[in-house]
């Protein structure tokens, strides 16, 4: 009795495990679902019409699914992969930790970006790019509270695809890097003459105001992976990244530096486009641990 409860068992979930594939059958199939329905219909239609009874008409029929399993796109050409140049209006936001180089002191600096990226590509697989607009720096700490003003912003970058199929849903392997720098100026920043000489938040006897100037140098190397969806492309992959900067203090002839404090990272992103040529799209990066990014831009391509 229990063997035959087990073969029971067994039939059943071999019928379950059968039934998705007998249901997705061609419906003239023999041997699938629809043509069994379809010839015990016939069947039992002939009997009751040799008993004189009407076959009544039935309610529903199943039938195959209008679209089948998503197939990625014809792979080109499009736009974004065939055209020489392009153009991309960037707003990005930035916050990393940094250190000083005299103390031992990190804290946190911001930056708020508005760039053009101008894009040149030679090659469908290799392009080139420059940077150019403003970028500011500022700290909200405590202890290194300043509040820089935009100051010119220029870098540039190459980006080299070195593994496509465009047959599996477009994918890529690339390598990028890029360089930025700009210069920022702060008014009015505070400077301690004495211990706790700043805490009333006023230049007084222990707390004098000057100028500060800041020399902001970036670059970023990146490995990722990115494959086509529809209209979209999204993409990630990891990242080294390093900052520094000169800061130099109208009071004071000396200098000091300040450079990251990490530097590995990820990265994640989305192309999304509003046309199947590609011509026009938004992109969406956003970059972590070492630094917490976030960048949004409008592109063109020629």
């Amino acid at each position: 009795m229990t063997r035959l409860r087990l073969f029971a068992v067994v039939a059943g979930l071999a019928a379950l495990l059968a039934l998705p594939a007998a249901a997705w059958a061609e419906p003239d199939a023999p041997g699938g679902l629809l043509g069994s329905a379809s010839a015990a219909e016939d069947h039992l239609g002939a009997r009751l019409a040799a008993l004189g009874v009407a076959q009544a008409q039935p309610s529903y029929r199943r039938s195959p699914p209008a679209t089948g399993p998503y197939r990625p796109p014809a792979p080109g050409p499009t736009r974004d992969q065939t055209s020489p140049f392009g153009l991309e209006v960037l707003v990005g936001f930035m916050d990393r930790e940094v250190d000083r180089s005299d103390v031992r002191f990190p804290f946190d600096v911001e930056s708020t970006r508005l760039l053009a990226k101008v894009t040149f590509r030679p090659a469908s697989f290799f392009e080139i790019y420059g940077l150019g607009g403003i970028a500011d720096l500022d700290s909200p700490f405590e202890d290194a509270d300043f509040d820089g003003d935009f100051g010119a912003a220029y870098g540039g970058g190459a980006r080299l695809t070195f593994f496509r199929d465009p047959e599996w849903y477009d994918i890529t392997v690339f390598a990028e890097g890029h360089y930025l720098q700009f210069e920022s100026d702060a008014s009015g920043v505070l400077f301690e003459t004495a211990p706790n000489g700043c805490a009333g938040g006023a230049p007084g006897p222990t707390c004098v105001s000057a100028d500060q100037t800041f020399d902001w140098r970036e670059w970023e190397g990146r490995v990722g992976l990115s494959w086509r969806f529809y209209l979209t492309r999204p993409y990630l992959g990891i990242r080294y990244s390093d900052a520094e900067a000169d800061s130099r203090v109208s009071i004071s002839p000396a200098e000091f530096d300040l450079r990251a404090e990490d530097n590995v990272g990820g990265f994640v992103g989305i192309d999304i486009y509003f046309d199947p040529a590609r011509r026009i799209g938004l992109n969406l990066d956003v970059s972590f641990p070492d630094q917490t990014t976030f960048q949004a831009g409008l592109k063109f391509w020629f």
